[in-house]
Formats: structure tokens, sequence, C-alpha cells
């Protein structure tokens, strides 16, 4: 199907209830216990079944459909959290540069203000590897969150050329190392050294650093060793559509880890 085709299946998708939601544990590598879950978004074409998230997100940028498609997901996620109120762990979006302005930030606080819930819950995690256009913008709009108790980190850290001068213009809470750099760190001696350097400075400036992708148990004992504070993979739990059976479990206990 041609990538116009798609793009209309795609506006369909939104309002037919084809997007689901999935979720994969973040924990904290000193207790192991879960400290929140990244949230995923699976579309479920009804004739093409799953189709793969960098293929569809791609047409949503081109199409302009981000926007409309922020809205859906921030509205299934403060639903989620007010209707489960022992829920006591971050719950984290994936927000494109392009679609951090001041149109989502309203949208954003004014729907945590209508749901009467803690933005403490919700993390917006910016993907690091597409381009910040407008960096003073972006600045504004992780202070306006951060003003309100909404933690922001940058996701994929490592993985764009501006790794660097995105610490220096945006003040977040945390970043979360790519993991290409945690899969190549064991066997590669440079790999170790720049990972450790990353973790280092992320904890000079008072960052929480999450590293993504652990696997193993080799991997988890290497970013404990390097001073990583949270970590993310299949190690801990694979994403988990979120199920009226997972929707459950969060709602009576809150350190749930997914089961693989």
């Amino acid at each position: 199907m041609l990538n116009h085709g798609l793009a209309h299946e795609l506006r369909l998708a939104i309002i037919t209830s084809q997007l689901q939601i999935a979720i994969q544990p973040q924990v904290n590598l000193s207790t192991l216990n879960m400290i929140g879950s990244e949230v995923l978004l699976r579309w479920h074409h009804p004739k093409l079944g799953f189709i793969s998230a960098d293929r569809w997100v791609e047409i949503a940028e081109i199409h302009g459909l981000m926007p409309q498609l922020n809205r859906w997901l921030v509205g299934q996620i403060t639903s989620i959290i007010k209707r489960n109120t022992h829920l006591s762990t971050t719950l984290a979006i994936n927000i494109s540069p392009t679609s951090l302005d001041d149109t989502f930030v309203q949208f954003l606080l004014q729907a945590i203000e209508t749901a009467q819930i803690n933005p403490k819950l919700i993390e917006i995690e910016i993907t690091e590897s597409a381009t910040v256009e407008n960096l003073s913008t972006a600045a504004r709009c992780i202070r306006q969150l951060r003003d309100k108790g909404v933690i922001v980190s940058l996701d994929d850290f490592g993985s764009g050329y501006a790794s660097m001068r995105y610490l220096v213009e945006l003040e977040v809470d945390k970043i979360k190392i790519d993991k290409s750099f945690i899969h190549k760190a064991e066997s590669n001696r440079n790999a170790r050294l720049v990972l450790r350097n990353m973790i280092g400075l992320g904890k000079e400036i008072n960052l929480k650093i999450l590293c993504e992708g652990i696997e193993t148990k080799e991997q988890l004992n290497l970013v404990k060793s390097l001073g990583a504070d949270e970590g993310q993979g299949y190690y801990f739990g694979k994403p988990q559509l979120l199920t009226e059976q997972v929707k459950t479990a969060f709602n009576s206990q809150n350190s749930l880890l997914l089961a693989g």
C-alpha cells in the first residue's frame, strides 16, 4: 500500500480503535524494583496485521498526523492513570521534537488538570535521534512541563549528532542511553569507555541515567558497575499489550514486572 494510502488508513485507525498500547518496564538497577514503564504504540491493521512503528511514525510525520496521534495518546494515558488510583510508577510517552510546541504543552497540562492526576506520573521522552529545529522553543516547553512536575528525558541518547548540544540547551531530568552502546560495550573497549563517559557526564550534571536494551545478566552487571541508575530491556520484560488483565495488575500492584 502506498504511503498516502497508509496515511488515510492511519487517520481511520486513530478513531476506530486499531491503535493499541503496549508497556515495557523500567527498573531501578540497585533494587530491581519497577519505577516506570515506557508506553509504546502498536497499530494492528484489520487487513495488513501489525504494521511496524518505524513505517507508520514516518508516515505520520510526513502527513502531519503526529499532533492528532499525540492527543489520542495523552488522552489514553491520563485516563489510565486516573482509573488506576494506586499507580505510583511513571508512564513514559515518546514525543517527536517536531511535536514539542506550545500547543502540545498546553494540551497535556490541561489533560492532567482535567483528570486531576499527579503530573509526576507522566514522563515525556524526547527522541534524541530526531532533529530539534528550534532549540529555544523546545527549551521553553521543557521548562513549562518540568515546572508543573512532568518528568522530561532525552531518549536514544548518543544515537544522533547533537547529544552534547542538547545537554547544554535542554534542561531535562534524565537521559536514556541508546541500546547500541550497551550491546557493543560488552566486547568493545572503545564502546565501553564511551558508555562510561556518557554515564559519568550525565551524573556530573545531576541527571538520572537509564540504559536501554538490557538483555542479559552480563549487560545488567556492566551498566550497574558503570554507575547507571535505571534500566530497560528484555531482561526485565518485553513490551506487553495493555489488556484488561494488565490494567487490573496495574491497579492492584505498583511493582508489576512483565513476563517475556
